[in-house]
């Protein structure tokens, strides 16, 4: 089965109708599947090269610069656009110092797609917060995550559905190595929560006592002492 991916594969005129069809059980699976507590296979460590790049400014002022990864090139068009696009920028512009990167890719063999902002630390500032006991609360940083997601499903409405599929996620440098938060499966709609799951290395860790896939989080907290002090790390306070 074909998705967005740098073959073109699954897109144009194919992308309609029939197609469409052929690709509500991946959607479904993405929304109603089982309540093992998976999240999506971490993104490769080495993510896959850049295969085209666009810089985003807004009339608002605000800047993106998106990076687009086994992505045909039709879909790079349908999220360069320049309205959603810009508004993405504006969306964004409080909650960075600087211009910020987002990552879109394709997994063609997983069948996934993920949207993945990069944050060196002086570039967001709607940063995570730590709790007094002991976790870090991550409401802080929805305004980012509901901005992508307003974005995603704009291009999803537009052009193509399986876009509403994508993860959305925040990919931070730690200490540690290369820290990614996920958005909720349930929240994705809107960007409102985070997964129980973060991935640390490429590896994946999962909050204790996680009975489902689809349990929203605002506040993280972790038995692995290593991904607890990535996880505070990002957070105000450092």
């Amino acid at each position: 089965m074909g998705g967005p991916d740098a073959e073109g594969r699954g897109h144009g005129e194919e992308a309609q109708g029939p197609a469409l069809i052929r690709w509500l059980p991946w959607l479904l699976l993405a929304g109603c599947g089982s309540n093992a507590p998976t999240e999506p296979a971490a993104p490769p460590v080495e993510m896959p090269e850049v295969s085209a790049g666009h810089n985003v400014a807004s009339q608002g002022g605000g800047k993106v610069q998106l990076q687009f990864r086994q992505l045909s090139r039709l879909h790079r068009g349908y999220f360069s656009e320049p309205v959603a696009a810009q508004k993405l920028a504006d969306d964004l512009a409080p909650c960075v110092s600087k211009e910020p990167a987002i990552d879109v890719w394709f997994d063609g063999e997983a069948h996934t797609g993920y949207i993945v902002m990069s944050s060196p630390f002086d570039t967001i500032t709607c940063l995570p917060k730590r709790t007094s006991d002991g976790g870090v609360d991550f409401s802080p940083v929805t305004p980012v995550t509901r901005a992508i997601a307003d974005w995603r499903d704009t291009v999803a409405a537009e052009h193509d559905i399986r876009v509403a599929a994508f993860r959305i996620g925040i990919r931070w440098p730690v200490p540690q190595g290369e820290l990614i938060v996920w958005s909720s499966r349930i929240s994705e709609v809107n960007g409102s929560s985070f997964s129980g799951c973060v991935h640390l290395n490429g590896v994946q860790h999962c909050v204790p006592g996680l009975t489902s896939k689809f349990e929203e989080h605002s506040v993280l907290r972790f038995a692995n002492d290593d991904v607890m002090a990535a996880v505070r790390s990002v957070a105000k306070g450092g």
